[in-house]
């Protein structure tokens, strides 16, 4: 009998042997048996598999997002919502069990919840999530999300803007822009934002009683409300290497709100008014922030050094007319 000798590359060769049997019935049984062989070969077999996207550390979970499906989800809160033990509820994150976290990128705490909202996911390198933070964070905080990106490559100036414009009673709008200018291993970086939009709120009560005469009292109420966002950024990051990396930026918000409100009464009796109110009131409110932080992170042989501080100013007016 010949030999057959196989070399297996990238190709695995299965031989099959075919033992067809064919019988054929006559009147007495079974007339012939005859029995053949065939041999087959398989050109190639492709066995894939996926790697797990969260893993978990000392820390806590730690989910690789770049490179992985996650990167093409939009944003950092889009990504957010499909990790373990985290809920996305219409923007707003929770950790089953802790509460809203508190967020850090790249090593820095996040003041202001509008760094979080413009960061996209494919910006993302990995996310870890810790629920039962350690004694170097402060013992309010139930749970923390660190959020490490990707770090940029090549020189020059690059920018990003998203505009959105959307219709919910009234047209309103927002506008993002994201600058940045790199050289070597120095990025300078600004963002801004502008954010405007209008709502209105409506309500109706009718009071009835049945005493000696038929008394009705109706209540409307009527709100809107305009409101607007402008915020800036600008700083900048120094990372040499893995090992030592530092940066500072300075940020200011201001955020006015207006209010104007009303309310109509008129009470009735058996169908006759006897009595018409009415109120207005406006409310204006200005909120006024600055925000200045700074953070270095560096590793010398056994020793790890993280260091963040924060300055923070706030005003806050409210002026009420009737």
């Amino acid at each position: 009998m010949k030999m057959l000798d196989f070399k297996v590359k990238r190709f695995v060769g299965i031989i099959f042997h075919l033992i067809l049997a064919q019988i054929c019935l006559a009147q007495t049984g079974i007339a012939n048996q005859n029995f053949g062989k065939d041999t087959l070969q398989l050109r190639e077999v492709v066995v894939r598999a996926t790697r797990p996207l969260a893993k978990l550390n000392s820390e806590g979970f730690v989910t690789e997002v770049k490179g992985t499906v996650l990167e093409k989800l939009g944003f950092a809160k889009d990504v957010m919502g499909m990790l373990p033990g985290v809920l996305n509820n219409n923007g707003s994150i929770e950790v089953f069990g802790k509460g809203k976290p508190v967020f850090y990128i790249n090593g820095h705490i996040v003041r202001n919840n509008i760094e979080v909202e413009q960061l996209k996911a494919n910006q993302i390198d990995k996310i870890t999530v810790i629920t039962n933070p350690g004694s170097r964070y402060a013992s309010t905080v139930g749970s923390i999300i660190k959020i490490t990106t990707i770090k940029k490559v090549g020189d020059g100036f690059s920018f990003d803007n998203i505009a959105t414009i959307g219709y919910r009673n009234y047209l309103y709008g927002k506008d993002n822009l994201d600058l940045n200018y790199r050289i070597d291993n120095l990025d300078v970086f600004g963002t801004l934002e502008f954010e405007k939009g209008k709502d209105t709120n409506s309500s109706k009560n009718v009071q009835n009683s049945w005493l000696s005469s038929h008394h009705q009292q109706n209540t409307t109420m009527k709100s809107t409300q305009h409101s607007k966002l402008i915020d800036g950024k600008w700083g900048f990051d120094f990372s040499s290497s893995p090992k030592l990396s530092f940066g500072a930026f300075y940020q200011v918000s201001y955020a006015p709100i207006k209010t104007n409100s009303s309310i109509m009464s008129s009470l009735y009796s058996d169908d006759i008014i006897e009595s018409e109110t009415s109120a207005y009131k406006d409310i204006k409110l200005r909120d006024l922030e600055h925000l200045l932080d700074g953070y270095c992170h560096g590793v010398w042989g056994k020793w790890n050094l993280e260091m963040t501080f924060d300055l923070m100013w706030k005003k806050h007016m409210k002026i009420k007319m009737l």
